[in-house]
């Protein structure tokens, strides 16, 4: 149910209320919101992170910080409200991927998903955890370039420019499913390649 969706009389009385220091009021306010907060983390989530954890994760971190900077909030509407959840949604949600760990799995899970992969994180990072992910970078992005020009342009378009395959099929002049069909053909000749390392030498 989107913002629009809600009674504004009875969201606005909510929203006075719970501004006058009401804590019920807070409560319903919090209880309304909290599936449209879902969606909103989820959005901001690569595919292969859309699961039930993180998302509940980043939702239950911001209802955290909304009940502790409400007394803060000076909007006037419900307008005003959704715009600063959605700012709060949004720097969770970034905070969460600067600190998941950099595992090899993640990379993989990004490949099976065709979601882009993820970027070093902002803090710092321990010495083998970020040569584990520029080493597999390496991998992937020298496997790539063995690669047709056209496979490459569909998987960078996909797993690096994260474009959807409704964009991308728009954009290569074939339907949805065409481009569809050739990201995983081009994926599973990338995982050919660097199968090709793990074989037992002769």
């Amino acid at each position: 149910m989107g913002e629009s969706a809600r009674p504004p009389e009875e969201f606005s009385v909510l929203l006075h209320q719970a501004q006058a220091g009401c804590q019920e009021s807070l409560n319903q306010l919090l209880s309304r919101v909290r599936d449209w907060m879902k969606r909103m983390a989820q959005r901001r989530l690569p595919e292969f992170l859309r699961d039930q954890d993180s998302v509940s994760d980043i939702v239950q971190e911001s209802l955290v910080d909304v009940g502790r900077a409400f007394p803060r909030f000076q909007g006037t509407g419900a307008k005003q409200f959704y715009a600063w959840l959605r700012t709060i949604i949004t720097h969770n949600a970034a905070d969460y991927l600067k600190t998941r760990d950099r595992r090899p799995e993640t990379f993989s899970a990004a490949l099976d998903h065709g979601a882009p992969l993820p970027e070093p994180s902002d803090e710092h990072p321990s010495p083998n955890a970020e040569l584990t992910r520029r080493e597999t970078l390496a991998r992937l992005l020298a496997k790539l370039h063995n690669l047709k020009p056209r496979d490459q342009q569909i998987l960078r378009m996909r797993i690096h420019q994260g474009l959807t395959f409704q964009k991308m099929a728009e954009s290569l002049n074939m339907t949805t499913d065409g481009a569809r069909r050739a990201f995983v053909a081009a994926l599973s000749k990338l995982r050919g390649r660097m199968g090709e390392d793990n074989s037992p030498s002769p």
